[in-house]
């Protein structure tokens, strides 16, 4: 999530000045009794202070500030206590709550638990004593990764409640525990294996007063901790579950607390939860909620299809938008079963504002690009957005963060999932429909790129001719000499043979195009789906394979652009949308050549030239008009100036965006 300028004051803000100012009046009301009173004064009002200044006058620490301030915040209200408690109080109530216990349980819990002592128990019971506080910080920690900030948020109030109201007992009710009311009543001294008395000494240490007994802050904190591990996923709720006994039964097994202490911060943990939510709300009011924004993963069947549907919403008024087939996005996005994830992980993360669904971002990281190129890129793809560079930047940072964790020292996109498939965002050429396979966005979307701080890593050209235009005689000299002097066969793919075919192109794909930059070798797998999903819409004749001696030393594809059949259909194929498909799929007069590749010691002869006349020959005998060749990179001056000179027109340009 990004640092928006939110300067309004978050429900945890609101508790932790409220509690600063109950406290700094206790000082006020104990001043002669407080040796320290002034300078614990000072402190409330310079903690404070900063408080008001980070909401107020945000900067570039503000985001992280406001979000983890209440950790170091209330772990300093704990150690105030071992001065606020002794000036406060005179005397302790340890003989009445050991009476307590006594009266319930008719005997003393911490004396009788002796019973059942061994150094293995005693170890293992002090190291989940040990574990509270990484518990419970785990929780929020693993919100915050997860981008959950509207879950982290409230999870940052309840704790916080829950550790000022444990404080405000420890003042009313001040006692020292077990360990030192009924030390003369126990026989057995407390002995682990190896780490027992080591993890001992260091919480006595950082527990500076031990008048911390009531009620039992352990127990209210980690049964919140359980409460709110329930906003990560089922299997971390299971393991607080699991874990949650061990911790409660440590604190009487290792003497730390008095039964009734843990009576009451089970108490004080059910109605905070209960409490909490209504409080949490009247406390927001007035506040946005992180500039509305939360960005969460798309992790379920709903969320996903919120993933796929947002485009359908948000371009369905704009003209040159074609819809994609549901079902082709779907697939696409099947992390268990397309071949591309196989060699790449991804994250899907959605933007929510007051309930609605405004941005998208995948975070992408492409095993296969990363070993072929030797680097450690990240990347993002599906990008789709509200015209808002704060949502914008809170996706892409989200994504940046994904990548960044798994390695990445770059992220680049956007790439829908990498450059195999659709890429690139539209920044020139708004005036017309994206042909197949090439990516659409509002005219916004490279403003939004520059504002979150993205910058140009290449830009791809798109270029236009028209079959009709060009003389026939022209195209036919040039295919004809360049392919008559290299001895270079070309032939159209077979279809009866069409698998075979492919697996020949396969295994020079790679040696192809292996110099283009942002190249991504496929699988065999993914190759051949490919390969199916294109026959259902190819011309044999504009699927050229160039042979010598029966080796395959080049390959162009263009396809006739199906996009002008998909588009009445609005991405679905039922009731209508097959049908308007196969009505239009008939008057379709555009292609795009799409590949177009050449191994490496036939780069220099001219075959790529040949190719694509050979190309535009065969699309003007099939009746087919616009030509788009597309993408070319702006720095393969060959290919353009190639194009240019044949008489193609450079109409489109996309950028590919970085961002370290």
């Amino acid at each position: 999530m990004t640092g928006t300028a939110d300067t309004h004051f978050w429900p945890v803000d609101k508790l932790i000045l409220a509690y600063f100012l109950a406290t700094g009046l206790v000082v006020v009301g104990f001043w002669r009794q407080l040796p320290q009173a002034p300078g614990l004064l000072v402190w409330h009002i310079l903690g404070s202070a900063v408080i008001v200044l980070e909401v107020k006058w945000p900067n570039r620490t503000t985001w992280l500030f406001r979000n983890w301030y209440p950790v170091p915040f209330v772990g300093y209200f704990y150690k105030e206590m071992a001065l606020l408690i002794p000036a406060v109080r005179h005397s302790d109530s340890d003989r009445w709550l050991a009476d307590l216990d006594f009266r319930i349980w008719h005997a003393n819990p911490c004396v009788w638990l002796e019973r059942i002592q061994t150094p293995a128990l005693t170890e293992f019971e002090q190291l989940a004593y040990t574990l509270f506080l990484p518990a419970v910080i785990l929780v929020a920690a693993l919100l915050w990764r997860k981008g959950r900030f509207v879950e982290f948020q409230y999870y940052a109030f309840l704790i916080a409640a829950g550790y000022l109201v444990s404080y405000l007992g420890y003042i009313v009710v001040p006692a020292r525990g077990p360990r030192f009311l009924l030390r003369g009543l126990q026989h057995i001294p407390l002995q682990g294996l190896w780490l027992f008395r080591g993890m001992q000494d260091t919480l006595d240490k950082l527990e500076s007063y031990h008048y911390d007994c009531f009620p039992s802050g352990h127990t209210e904190l980690t049964l919140l901790a359980l409460w709110g591990s329930r906003m990560v996923s089922k299997r971390w709720f299971k393991v607080y579950l699991a874990y949650t006994p061990f911790l409660i039964f440590a604190t009487v097994y290792l003497r730390y607390h008095y039964t009734v202490d843990l009576a009451a911060g089970a108490i004080a943990a059910f109605v905070l939860a209960v409490a909490s939510p209504g409080v949490y709300k009247k406390l927001s009011q007035g506040a946005r909620r992180l500039a509305g924004i939360e960005i969460v993963a798309a992790s379920n069947k709903q969320a996903l299809k919120q993933f796929v549907e947002l485009p359908y919403t948000l371009h369905r008024n704009d003209p040159y938008w074609v819809p994609p087939l549901r079902i082709a996005v779907n697939e696409l996005l099947d992390r268990a079963k397309h071949p591309y994830y196989l060699n790449a992980e991804a994250e899907f993360f959605l933007a929510h504002r007051n309930g609605e669904v405004v941005g998208r971002v995948a975070a992408i990281y492409d095993k296969a690009h990363n070993r072929f190129h030797e680097e450690n890129a990240g990347f993002f793809g599906f990008f789709e957005c509200i015209n808002d560079p704060v949502v914008a930047e809170a996706l892409l940072k989200r994504a940046r963060q994904w990548v960044f964790d798994r390695g990445a020292t770059v992220i680049r996109g956007p790439v829908n999932p990498s450059t195999n498939y659709e890429c690139g965002m539209l920044i020139e050429g708004f005036d017309s429909d994206p042909m197949v396979m090439m990516s659409y966005n509002p005219r916004y979307y490279p403003a939004l790129m520059d504002q979150v701080g993205l910058r140009k890593a290449k830009d791809l050209y798109a270029y236009s001719s028209n079959a009709g235009t060009i003389g026939a005689e022209k195209f036919n000299r040039i295919a004809d000499r360049v392919l008559g002097t290299n001895g270079v066969a070309v032939r159209p793919i077979n279809m009866k043979d069409f698998a075979a075919d492919v697996e020949r192109v396969w295994e020079v794909y790679d040696s192809a195009w292996a110099r283009n930059w942002g190249f991504v070798p496929m699988s065999k797998e993914e190759f051949f789906l490919m390969g199916k999903e294109m026959k259902q819409i190819l011309k044999p004749e504009l699927v050229l394979i160039g042979e010598v001696g029966g080796r395959v030393v080049g390959f162009a594809l263009a396809l006739p652009d199906i996009n002008q059949a998909l588009k009445p259909a609005r991405g679905r194929l039922l009731p209508t949308g097959l049908i308007k498909i196969l009505y239009y799929q008939r008057l379709i007069k555009s292609v795009r050549v799409l590949a177009l590749g050449v191994v490496e010691e036939y780069r220099a002869s001219g075959l790529a030239a040949g190719f694509y006349a050979t190309l535009v020959r065969n699309a003007r005998k099939l009746g087919y008009g616009d030509c788009e060749m597309s993408w070319i990179l702006e720095d393969n001056v060959l290919m353009n100036r190639s194009l240019e000179v044949m008489g193609a027109k450079r109409y489109k340009t996309y950028r590919i965006y970085e961002w370290n």
